[in-house]
């Protein structure tokens, strides 16, 4: 890849460097929020106390996404103030608050595990020269220039600034565009002598001009229909260049010719170059550092590797999606003597493959993870590594990193001062999957259905039984799994753990037509089968993140979950009392039970308020630990103290890490026990001691050069950027996968609507219902369950009808609605409804979207909370006299407004647009008098474009 590149050399502006030393200009990494056009961007630094708001085209100047920035802070009297969030006192009272985050606020890190095992530091903490070696960019500049170690800003107030100067930018050359709308008409030849507009995929960067002598001829007939790779153009000091007559188009050349937007093949290209994700082919290097051959060592060769052979002693089995290439999963499950049980939980060992600092470790790190498109996957490591040799294949003998646990009958472990056994073992193993199973086959088992079907020859030849009973074996094992994973299920809800239904749509495709787009789509929703693996890789999950924590509590890669904010809480409460839900409290268990309800007594909104409610959660990260730190630390969803990823090291990096840094901690472990030492005791608590002191003791200290691990030992610095790129890189991939579902639905529609064409039986209109999940200062997000699908649709969104007439203002207690405007547009609503749907043959029975309650009988009355949220919308005059005459008694007829708020449900249209350079789905919001017969006429959308047989 090309990229161009600025960086700041120190000394060059020395006023400049004196103030960010004296604290009133600040250096930090700059962030688009959502589009370019938005022109919102925030300004974060580590060292920040909180990010810096840049809310004009004029505070954000030339810079560009993640520039290195130096930012001049406003005076603190320009500073806005966080918003004041209406929440509820215990009395259920209204009281007002400053909003800054997670309720669990940040805590100091125990010097304890769960359990009562002391956390200590064997390893000496970096010093200040250390940590500026690893440090992003930004954070480097900043200590190198001096800045203060602690920004003293006031509480209650917003940091704004405007940015000065570009001190380091990493801009990539090429960007993926198509040619703006309403530009070129069909069959129009370009003008030499003009600059043309081009939309970038991606939204965080501005549009790009193109002469347009600069694109050749056969390349033009059309254009509206193509997508081109465009080269930015750089002048003499190797900066980006304006477009003339212009502030932010960025001039541009044309580099090569992509082809038809929409081919698979081209959206899938651009939607990687859109999301940097890496699509090109590993590197020779890389590929040089994978084995040509790999052959199993003998037995003795094992041992003296220090690897345990586990081949005949677990009979391990992985379950797993039908499609799925790449296990790095396995368990196996055996009932003890006690009753109890012994589970392992068997992972592909990817850190002996993958050795730090070679090639083949620096591309997979800048990977980050695996990217899932419905007709590809974009792997972490080459095909070789994560298909053949790290894959957990059946019948063929695997490199694990297994951990093996003991329960009791009541599925906690056991106790080794009751025992004098150990409750757990980690380490690297040898094993040998009997038997691969796909969820459904599980869930079949689960089912006692006789008719799966299991191959199972390999693992009968290897332990000399029939067929039958290998088939046994694994039933007896996916059941026994089930029994276990039930009572661990059990006892993490008793600690407060949350889980959403989640579902995803699914493509069907004529196999004997290659490129062509889906003739139906499905909905995956999870089953049992899912559940139980997953039970069993967020135990070992918690388990290896205490290990970790205990030996090398320095930059323990953790995987945090903060809890939500009062505020959305209170958002997400509101809304569910306006429609006639219950509510419940903002812990893990109440807002557990408060979901187990509503999928018991109102399964037809179920996914659609777990949909709401994902929006009231915070994003879960990766951390890197800092014991010195008073942070969170703990996972809210998972309701654990200690949390991270150690289960899917073939297709994310961070869990490559942590069996890197587990392997270190084993090692510091068994170094204890070889000295005898012992754990350091905890400081008298009358004694002046920093935050991490207390779990380092400098005379116990082992050298990092001493170690056999010494090779996997990650400083913290390194952790600390390591993870910035992994959250950044995980959600470009999410955005990619969504990106491409989201394409071949529309794909699917496209050819469903030439059905429809040739089909006069079918319905003309493609409609479903959809509710508001989320509402921002300039859009709301609409989600339909029927197609597991969710758009964003802007207040301004040209393909409406509607017409935005501003925010509504808070007015009182959702219970009490919001004055009488609300009621009487709610009154007129429904009257249109009514008689429109009269004057199609039909009666109407839906509910405004104004209505309170609206649910029917079965719902509670609204409950005493406030809603802050809401926008009113114009939809004009109904279009039929007849409809007028029976609203309006006297005077002219009036327009009809409609507010909308968070769960809000719409019947809409579905079609495609090009929207930002690219093929999306929009839903077009019908208008109130046309919902009833819109939804009469077409009650479900077609799941299928053939001939079912």
């Amino acid at each position: 890849m090309s990229f161009i590149k600025i960086n700041y050399e120190l000394g060059s502006l020395p006023d400049l460097e004196a103030r960010v030393a004296e604290g009133s200009v600040v250096i930090g990494r700059l962030y688009v929020y959502r589009g370019y056009n938005n022109k919102l961007c925030f300004v974060r630094n580590t060292r920040f106390p909180c990010d810096v708001v840049l809310n004009t085209a004029e505070q954000r100047g030339p810079a560009l996404h993640n520039d290195v920035v130096a930012v001049e802070l406003l005076p603190w009297e320009e500073w806005p103030s966080e918003p004041q969030k209406t929440i509820l006192k215990d009395d259920g009272e209204e009281a007002t608050a400053t909003v800054t985050g997670g309720d669990v606020g940040p805590r100091a890190m125990p010097t304890t595990l769960p359990d009562g095992r002391h956390i200590i530091q064997l390893i000496a903490p970096e010093t200040s020269k250390e940590l500026a070696k690893n440090a992003s960019a930004e954070v480097a500049l900043s200590l190198q220039m001096d800045a203060p170690r602690v920004y003293e800003w006031p509480t209650g107030l917003r940091a704004a600034g405007r940015v000065l100067h570009i001190l380091s930018r990493c801009l990539s050359r090429h960007h993926v565009a198509r040619i703006a709308e309403n530009q070129v008409q069909p069959g129009q030849m370009l003008r030499g002598d003009y600059y043309y507009r081009f939309r970038p995929i991606n939204p965080l960067l501005p549009q790009l001009a193109v002469y347009g002598q600069a694109i050749l001829p056969q390349y033009q007939a059309d254009i509206n229909n193509s997508l081109f790779s465009l080269a930015l153009m750089e002048d003499e000091h190797g900066d980006v260049v304006k477009a003339p007559m212009t502030r932010d188009i960025l001039l541009s050349s044309v580099f090569s010719f992509l082809g038809d937007s929409t081919s698979t093949e081209v959206a899938g290209n651009a939607i990687c170059a859109s999301c940097e994700v890496r699509n090109e082919p590993f590197s020779a290097e890389a590929e040089d550092c994978v084995l040509k051959d790999f052959v199993m060592p003998s037995p003795e060769e094992l041992a003296r590797m220090g690897r345990r052979d586990l081949r005949r002693t677990e009979f391990v089995c992985t379950i797993d999606p039908a499609t799925a290439r790449d296990l790095d999963d396995a368990l196996s499950i055996r009932r003890r003597p006690d009753g109890g049980y012994h589970v392992g939980v068997h992972i592909a060992d990817v850190s002996f493959f993958v050795s730090p600092g070679t090639a083949l470790d620096e591309e997979a790190q800048m990977r980050s993870n695996s990217t899932y498109l419905v007709d590809r996957v974009i792997a972490m490591l080459p095909s070789r590594l994560s298909e053949q040799y790290c894959s957990l294949n059946p019948s063929e003998d695997k490199f694990a990193f297994s951990a093996l646990f003991e329960f009791d009958r009541a599925g906690d472990l056991i106790s080794e001062a009751v025992t004098g056994e150990s409750p757990e073992w980690f380490g690297q193993s040898v094993i040998r999957s009997s038997c691969r199973l796909a969820y459904e086959q599980a869930q079949q088992i689960l089912n006692d259905d006789d008719a799966v079907e299991l191959d199972v020859s390999g693992a009968a030849a290897y332990f000399g039984l029939s067929e039958q009973q290998v088939r046994s074996k694994v039933k007896k094992s996916v059941k026994l799994l089930f029994e276990l994973a039930t009572k661990l299920r059990r006892k993490s809800f008793d600690d407060g753990r949350l889980v959403l239904g989640n579902t995803r749509l699914g493509f069907r495709f004529d196999k004997d037509r290659i490129n062509a787009p889906p003739i139906g789509f499905y909905v995956q929703k999870q089953i049992e089968a899912n559940w139980l693996v997953e039970e069993f890789m967020l135990f070992a999950n918690q388990r290896v993140a205490q290990k970790v924590v205990q030996f090398i509590p320095n930059g323990a890669l953790l995987r945090r979950h903060k809890a939500p904010s009062s505020h959305k809480m209170n958002l997400f409460r509101a809304a569910l009392a306006q429609h006639g839900l219950p509510t419940g409290g903002s812990t893990g268990q109440e807002l557990q039970r408060l979901m187990d309800t509503i999928k018991r007594d109102h399964a037809d909104v179920y996914y659609t308020v777990c949909e709401l409610l994902k929006y009231s959660l915070m994003a879960a990260e990766y951390l890197a630990n800092d014991p010195a730190e008073k942070d969170v630390r703990s996972h809210f969803a998972v309701a654990a103290p200690w949390y991270t990823h150690f289960t899917s090291p073939i297709r994310r990096y961070c869990d490559l890490m942590v069996h890197r840094q587990l392997l270190v901690a084993l090692e510091l472990e068994q170094r204890m026990k070889a000295a005898q030492l012992e754990v350091p005791r905890i400081p008298d608590p009358s004694g002046q001691v920093k935050p991490g002191e207390e779990i380092f003791d400098a005379t116990r200290t082992i050298a990092v050069d001493t170690l056999a691990t010494k090779g996997l030992y990650y400083p913290q610095s390194q952790v600390e950027l390591m993870v910035t790129h992994a959250n950044q890189c995980r959600l470009n991939s999410r955005a990619a996968g969504d990106m491409s579902v989201e394409f071949f639905f529309c794909l699917y529609l496209t050819a469903l609507k030439k059905r429809v064409r040739e089909d006069p039986q079918m319905p003309q209109q493609i409609c479903t219902s959809a509710s508001i999940v989320k509402i921002t200062d300039g859009s709301f997000f609409l989600f339909s369950s029927e197609i597991a699908t969710e758009v964003e649709i802007g207040f301004k969104d040209t393909h409406q009808t509607f017409i935005f007439q501003g925010m509504v203002p808070q007015e009182g207690k959702s219970g009490s609605g919001a004055g009488k405007p609300e009621t009487e547009e709610g009154k007129t609503i429904n009257l249109k409804a009514k008689t429109h749907a009269r004057k199609k043959g039909g009666k109407s029975t839906m509910t405004s979207s104004s209505d309170k309650g609206g649910r029917g009988e079965k719902m509670r009355p609204s409950s005493n909370v406030t809603t802050t949220f809401a926008a009113c919308f114009s939809w004009g005059k109904p279009p039929h006299a007849a409809a007028a005459s029976d609203i309006q008694q006297d005077g002219d007829i009036s327009e009809t407004t409609e507010v909308f708020r968070l769960f809000t449900e719409f019947v809409v249209e579905l079609k495609t647009v090009v929207k930002q350079g690219r093929l999306c789905l929009e839903m077009i919001v019908l208008p109130p008098w046309e919902r009833e017969a819109a939804r009469l006429a077409c009650p479900q959308v077609p799941t299928s474009i053939v001939e079912e047989a």
